[in-house]
C-alpha cells in the first residue's frame, strides 16, 4: 500500500480543476472511487454542472491515485488526473515502478485498453444511430429561439433534442453527437477518444476565414453575421484539441477564434477559461482572437458572442466582429500601420465644408486692432533700435485700456509681461517716461526671472493665464532668454519649431496672444523682410503674425512690416519721441507726405530754389527732385517762376501783404 495521505491527494486534484477552469466544490472532495456531481461556482443555483472520480491508491495500474473530472455545461470533456509522485520518497517510487511493469498489471492494462476500445466503438455506433434516426432540425427549438438562431450545417432533432453532429476535423467521420435538451441542458453520447471532433457550418467553402468557437449558439450566431467556415468545439478544452486537426487542414486559410469571455468565473475563481483556453489555441498557428466587447452594465452572466449579441443588437456584433475581423487578420507590418493609422485619427480633426459654412464661429480676438491678434507673435527688430519700448507701451495700453501708438484704441485686459533683460529700476523708470506712471497698472505683472521654457517656465505661464482669464497679451522678451539651451547636435529648424509650436499651442487654448521678442539676422534682405529673423525658418514658419520693427539708429521715425494668418500684411510708418512710439499711417503715403513737407518747409525759409539746388540740401538725386517739384506744381503747391520754385501759400501771402 502507498503511503499517501488524502489531503495530499485532495490538494492535487483541486489543484488540477482550478488550472482547467473548473471551481472545485465548496465542500471538499469524496475520495472512493464513486462519481460526484456538485455544483461550479458561478452557474445558476441549483445546478450540479460539475462531476469528479477519484480513484484511492491500488485502483491504478501503478498503485498510484488517479481519476477524472469534468463540466458538463462547458462540453463535459473528461479531464484525466493522475497524482504527481516528484515529491514521494525512493521506497514509495520503487513501489510504482514494480507496480507498472508486473505482468499482472500489463495484463490488465491490455485487457482494460480492449475493453475501453469496444466501448467506444459501441458508444459511436449508438450515436451513429441516434443522428441516423433524427429528422432536421426545425427553427422553433426553444434552445434556438431563446438563443435567437436559426438552423446552419447538418443539425438535427431527435425526441425534442437538439443533435449536434461532431465529426473528426481530418477524416469527417462522425464519433459522437451532443444533444441538446429544451431548457439547454447539454451533453455527449459518447466519448471522443483521441479524434480531433467539431461541429462545422458550411465546412466546404474553399476560401474566406474560419471561425471557430466553443458553444453551438455562438457558432450559429457568428454563421449568421459573417456567412464563412463556422467550427464549434462544443468545449474550452475542445477548442485547444481541434486547433492543431484546423491548422494542418487548412494551411493556407485565415483562422480566428470568437473566444468566449468567462468574466464571471474569473471574478471567483480568478481563471478566464475561455480566454486561456482561445490563447493557448492560437499558440498551435491560428490567426487571432475575436474577443466580445462586453460592458461592465451587461452582468456577469454573459460570456460568448451570442449572449453579446442578444444584449446590444446584430449589427453592434457584426460591426465588432468586422472591425476586430480586419485588425487580427493583417500581417505584423499592415498592423503596425494600423495602429499607427488609428492614433492619427484620433488627433484628427476632420469637419465638412458644408458644416463649417454653417458654423457660427468667435471673433478673432486682438491685443490691439489689427496689430497683434490672439495666437503666437514674433516681433523681429535689430538690437537697441527700441523694440522693447514699442511693446512696452502697447502692454501698458492695453493694461488700462488707453491708446495703443497714439492712436488706436484697446479694450482692458490682463498683460504677462517677461522681462527677462531688464531691471526692475530700468522697466520703472520707461513706465514713467512713457507717460503711465500715475496710471492704474494692477493689471499687468511682470516677470524679471523665470525657469526656461522646458524647466517650467511655460507651466508656470499656463497657471498664471488660468489665475487670469481676462488676459489678452503676453510679453516675452526675449525668445532667447525663453527658449531651452541649443544642444551641440541639435537640428535647428526642428528645434525652433518645437519652441514655437509649444507656446502657439497654449496661446490658442487660452485664447491670448503671446508675443516673442527676438533679433534681426546681421545680413539683412531688402527683398523680403521676413527672411531677416534671426534663426531657422521655423520662427516664421510657426507664428501666426510677424511684427518686422525697422528704425534708422538716431532717426525719429520707423517701419513697421505685419504679414500673418489673420492680418492683413501692411507697412505702417511709426515716430519715436524719447520712447514714445506712435502710430502715422500707411508707410508709403506717409513717406510722401513727409518728402512734400521738407521741400515746403526748406522753400519757405529758403525762398525761390533751383531744382539742383533742392536736390543737394535734401540730398535727393536731381531727375527724382524735378519729378516731385513738377507733381507739387500740378498739385497747386508749388509755381515755377524762371526755372526755379516757390511755395504757392508764400506768394499769396506777399501779396496780399501789399495791399
Amino acid at each position: 500500500m502507498m503511503n499517501i495521505s488524502f489531503s495530499d491527494i485532495e490538494d492535487q486534484i483541486i489543484f488540477a480543476m482550478n488550472a482547467a477552469g473548473i471551481a472545485p466544490p465548496r465542500e471538499g472532495l469524496f475520495i472512493d472511487g464513486q462519481i460526484h456531481r456538485f455544483h461550479i461556482e458561478g452557474d445558476k443555483s441549483g445546478t450540479k454542472n460539475g462531476a469528479y472520480c477519484i480513484y484511492p491508491e491500488g485502483k491504478s495500474y501503478d498503485g498510484r491515485p488517479n481519476g477524472f473530472f469534468q463540466d458538463h455545461k462547458r462540453g463535459g470533456e473528461i479531464q484525466k488526473w493522475q497524482y504527481d509522485t516528484s515529491g514521494l520518497d525512493k521506497a514509495t517510487l520503487d513501489q510504482c515502478k514494480e507496480a507498472t511493469n508486473s505482468p499482472e498489471t500489463i495484463a490488465k492494462r491490455e485487457r482494460d485498453e480492449k475493453a475501453s476500445r469496444e466501448k467506444f466503438e459501441k458508444a459511436k455506433a449508438s450515436a451513429l444511430e441516434i443522428y441516423e434516426n433524427a429528422s432536421s432540425a426545425q427553427p422553433d427549438h426553444p434552445y434556438l429561439v431563446r438563443k435567437k438562431v436559426g438552423v446552419y450545417g447538418d443539425l438535427r432533432q431527435y425526441a425534442g433534442n437538439l443533435i449536434v453532429p461532431l465529426r473528426d476535423i481530418s477524416t469527417g467521420e462522425l464519433i459522437t453527437v451532443q444533444k441538446i435538451q429544451p431548457d439547454g441542458y447539454k451533453n455527449f453520447v459518447s466519448p471522443i477518444g483521441n479524434h480531433a471532433v467539431a461541429f462545422t457550418i458550411a465546412g466546404d467553402m474553399k476560401e474566406g476565414h474560419i471561425i471557430v468557437c466553443e458553444g453551438l449558439s455562438t457558432g450559429l450566431t457568428l454563421y449568421e453575421l459573417l456567412s464563412c467556415t463556422t467550427v464549434c468545439a462544443m468545449s474550452a478544452g475542445n477548442l485547444v484539441k481541434i486547433a492543431p486537426a484546423l491548422r494542418k487542414k487548412y494551411a493556407d486559410r485565415k483562422i480566428l477564434i470568437a473566444a468566449d469571455d468567462d468574466m464571471a468565473t474569473q471574478q471567483k475563481t480568478n481563471r478566464n477559461t475561455g480566454m486561456e483556453a482561445a490563447k493557448r489555441a492560437v499558440g498551435f498557428g491560428l490567426d487571432g482572437i475575436l474577443r466580445p466587447p462586453f460592458l461592465p452594465e451587461d452582468g456577469d452572466s454573459v460570456s460568448d458572442w451570442n449572449d453579446y449579441a442578444l444584449i446590444h443588437g446584430i449589427e453592434a456584433a457584426e460591426c465588432s466582429l468586422m472591425k476586430q475581423m480586419e485588425e487580427v487578420s493583417i500581417s505584423p507590418d499592415e498592423k503596425k500601420k494600423l495602429d499607427l493609422l488609428n492614433k492619427i485619427k484620433e488627433r484628427t480633426h476632420i469637419v465638412n465644408a458644408a458644416d463649417l459654412m454653417m458654423k457660427e464661429l468667435s471673433l478673432i480676438r486682438w491685443a490691439v486692432k489689427d496689430i497683434i491678434p490672439a495666437g503666437l507673435c514674433v516681433l523681429v527688430g535689430r538690437p537697441k533700435i527700441g523694440k522693447s519700448s514699442f511693446i512696452l507701451g502697447i502692454a501698458l495700453a492695453v493694461a488700462t485700456g488707453g491708446v495703443a501708438l497714439g492712436k488706436i484704441g484697446t479694450e482692458d485686459g490682463n498683460v504677462l509681461y517677461l522681462a527677462l533683460e531688464d531691471t526692475q529700476r530700468r522697466i520703472q523708470q520707461r513706465v514713467r517716461t512713457i507717460g503711465y506712471g500715475d496710471s492704474d497698472l494692477s493689471r499687468i505683472d511682470f516677470v524679471f526671472e523665470i525657469p526656461r521654457q522646458t524647466e517650467g517656465g511655460l507651466m508656470f505661464i499656463d497657471d498664471w493665464l488660468s489665475k487670469h482669464p481676462k488676459t489678452r497679451l503676453v510679453v516675452i522678451d526675449t525668445l532667447q532668454k525663453f527658449r531651452k539651451p541649443r544642444t551641440p547636435n541639435a537640428n535647428i529648424y526642428e528645434d525652433d519649431y518645437e519652441t514655437l509650436s509649444s507656446v502657439k499651442t497654449l496661446a490658442d487654448k487660452r485664447e491670448v496672444a503671446v508675443i516673442f521678442l527676438h533679433h534681426e539676422k546681421k545680413s539683412r534682405d531688402t527683398e523680403d523682410f521676413i527672411n531677416n529673423a534671426s534663426g531657422s525658418a521655423a520662427i516664421t514658419g510657426a507664428s501666426d503674425c510677424l511684427l518686422f520693427l525697422n528704425r534708422g539708429r538716431m532717426k525719429g521715425t520707423g517701419k513697421l512690416n505685419i504679414t500673418g494668418r489673420d492680418v492683413e500684411e501692411h507697412e505702417y510708418a511709426l515716430s519715436l519721441n524719447g520712447l514714445e512710439w506712435r502710430f502715422e499711417g500707411d508707410a508709403q503715403e506717409y513717406a510722401i507726405a513727409n518728402e512734400k513737407r521738407e521741400i515746403l518747409e526748406y522753400l519757405k525759409d529758403n525762398g525761390e530754389t533751383t531744382p539742383k539746388e533742392l536736390s543737394e540740401a535734401l540730398e535727393v538725386k536731381a531727375d527724382t527732385m524735378r519729378q516731385k517739384l513738377l507733381r507739387m506744381s500740378k498739385e497747386g503747391l508749388l509755381y515755377s517762376n524762371q526755372g526755379k520754385y516757390g511755395v504757392v501759400e508764400t506768394a499769396r501771402q506777399k501779396q496780399t501783404s501789399l495791399f
